[in-house]
């Protein structure tokens, strides 16, 4: 389970809830309050039922209560196995920025690499998010539009970045899903990501323009 990206303290406390009681509605429970609270009569004869998707959440609320240095140090070596290389300095200042967005979602450490691999190598796109976004009428006009309103931006900041893409929604009178999820795809390769504003300031102008352009192409080849 540890390689599975589930957290000791988490199995530890969700096999403890399996046939024990600690006597409150209490289910996130560390050990030393196990160990004070501990009663024989409290111990369930019932059959256990191992049930992974609670424990997926117990984990997840173990993730959200690491402090971040704690997060960052643990993530950094997974992020460097998943890319084969160490992190340069510069990468691990974007990895401090952008892990505690994703370690608000997260279930398991497993999660962490694979959905900040596209801030640290090039991308290949996801098919089923291909798909799923890629193929609908607006997502080359969303492409160009941010393009177009991100090409002017002199400070590329997470800030001016969501001022910049709110704008764009509105002036071509798109939703925030036709307009922000195409770019999701073609910046990360995967509808689901690190929230977009960060992830584009963290991926910086050249490489973002970069990606629109890659993807609008990708798009005007297929149609």
């Amino acid at each position: 389970y540890r390689d599975a990206g589930y957290l000791p303290t988490a199995v530890v406390n969700y096999l403890a809830l399996l046939g024990w009681n600690p006597g409150d509605d209490d289910t996130v429970v560390d050990l030393p309050t196990m160990i004070e609270r501990f009663e024989l009569d409290r111990v369930s004869k019932n059959p256990a039922i191992f049930d992974i998707t609670k424990l997926e959440w117990m984990n997840g609320v173990y993730i959200r209560e690491m402090d971040q240095a704690t997060f960052v140090e643990t993530v950094t070596p997974l992020v460097e196995a998943d890319l084969g290389r160490e992190l340069d300095a510069r990468e691990r200042g974007v990895l401090s920025e952008m892990a505690p967005l994703v370690q608000e979602r997260a279930k398991t450490l497993t999660e962490i690499a694979p959905q900040m691999r596209f801030l640290f190598a090039d991308i290949s796109y996801d098919e089923s998010s291909w798909k799923k976004v890629m193929t609908k009428p607006d997502a080359g006009r969303a492409l160009r539009a941010a393009r177009g309103v991100l090409v002017d931006l002199d400070e590329f900041s997470t800030e001016s970045v969501e001022a910049a893409l709110r704008g764009m929604l509105e002036s071509e009178e798109l939703n925030p899903r036709k307009g922000f999820q195409p770019l999701r795809v073609a910046l990360s390769g995967s509808s689901v990501s690190p929230p977009l504003f960060e992830s584009v300031a963290a991926l910086g102008k050249e490489r973002t323009l970069a990606r629109l352009d890659a993807a609008a192409l990708a798009i005007d080849d297929a149609s």
